[in-house]
C-alpha cells in the first residue's frame, strides 16, 4: 500500500492529508524521473536537441497539476551526475535548457508561491547556471505553497559519499551516527520521504535517484515518453495511488548499481564557460 503517513526527514506535519479529485489521499512528495527526451524526438525525425527542448518545456503545465492537487513537494530529476558522460554537445544544450527555463519561468513559479531547492553538486555546474540558480533560490526562499526541488548534477550515490564528509568534516562521533545523522546531512534533508516516484518512457528502474529515500514508497514507470506526459496523466496516476490500484507499479528497493563515477576533472564549470 502506498504510504502518506511517511515522516519528513525532520517532523511529520501532524496535518490531515489532503485528498484527489476522487477523494483518495493525495501524495506530499511526487518524484519523477523524467526520461525518453531523445526517443521522443528521433520517434519524430527530430534532434536529440528538439527532444530535450520539448521535454523542458512541459514541466510548468505538471508544476501546476501538483501545485492544484495539493501536493507539498515535487522533484524533478533534470540532469544526472551519469550525464556527463554524454557528448559536450548534448551536455551543454541540457544545462542551457535548465538555464532557460530559471528564466523563463522562475517569476511565474515565484507568483505560484512555490519555492525552489537544489538537489546534487551546484559548485560543479558552470559559473552562469549557478549565478542563475542562486538567483532562484533565493527569491523563492521564502514561498510555502509548494516546494519544487530540481535535481541538477544529482546522483544519489555521490549524495551519500558528500553527507558521509560532511559527518566527518563535523567530527560527528561514530557511535551517535545512525540512519536519521544520515538523512540531515543528504542534499534532500528538508523534504518530505517521497510516496510516489513516477519515471516515464516505460523504464523500470532508479537510475541512480533518490536511492536512501525511497524504500517503501510507490514507484510507477508509465509507458509514455516525458514530452507526451501530461497533467491529466499525472491526476490518474495520483487518483489511482491513492485507491491502491495502479496496474504494474510495485514498492522499491533500493538499487545499488556499480557504477565508476565521470571524472569531476572534466565535468566542472571551466569546460563549459559557454553554457548558459
Amino acid at each position: 500500500m502506498l504510504r502518506y503517513d511517511q515522516q519528513t526527514n525532520h517532523e511529520a506535519s501532524g496535518e490531515p492529508q489532503k485528498r484527489a479529485g476522487g477523494g483518495e489521499p493525495v501524495p506530499r512528495h511526487i518524484a519523477l524521473l523524467m526520461d525518453g527526451n531523445r526517443r521522443w524526438g528521433r520517434s519524430r525525425g527530430l534532434t536529440d536537441s528538439d527532444g530535450h527542448r520539448a521535454g523542458a518545456e512541459n514541466i510548468l503545465g505538471v508544476v501546476r497539476a501538483c501545485l492544484d492537487l495539493g501536493v507539498e513537494c515535487l522533484t524533478l530529476h533534470s540532469f544526472s551526475t551519469e550525464n556527463w558522460r554524454r557528448s559536450p554537445e548534448e551536455v551543454c544544450g541540457m544545462l542551457s535548457l535548465i538555464g532557460e527555463f530559471l528564466d523563463r519561468d522562475l517569476l511565474t513559479i515565484h507568483a505560484w508561491g512555490v519555492r525552489l531547492l537544489h538537489l546534487g553538486r551546484l559548485a560543479e555546474l558552470p559559473a552562469a547556471l549557478i549565478r542563475r540558480m542562486e538567483r532562484a533560490l533565493s527569491l523563492t526562499r521564502s514561498n510555502q505553497r509548494m516546494t519544487l526541488a530540481v535535481a541538477v548534477n544529482y546522483g544519489s550515490r555521490a549524495d551519500m559519499v558528500d553527507a558521509v564528509r560532511l559527518i566527518v568534516s563535523r567530527g560527528i562521533p561514530p557511535e551517535l551516527i545512525d540512519e536519521q545523522t544520515m538523512a540531515v546531512h543528504l542534499s534532500t534533508a528538508e523534504l518530505p520521504t517521497p510516496d510516489l516516484i513516477i519515471r516515464t518512457s516505460g523504464e523500470q528502474r532508479l537510475s541512480n535517484f533518490l536511492l536512501w529515500e525511497s524504500p517503501g514508497c510507490r514507484f510507477v514507470s508509465f509507458p509514455l515518453f516525458w514530452p507526451d506526459f501530461t497533467p491529466e496523466h499525472l491526476r490518474d496516476i495520483v487518483r489511482g495511488a491513492g485507491a491502491g490500484i495502479i496496474q504494474g507499479s510495485k514498492p522499491i528497493e533500493a538499487e545499488y548499481r556499480k557504477r565508476d563515477e565521470p571524472d569531476a576533472a572534466w565535468r566542472n564549470q571551466r569546460e563549459y564557460p559557454h553554457c548558459r
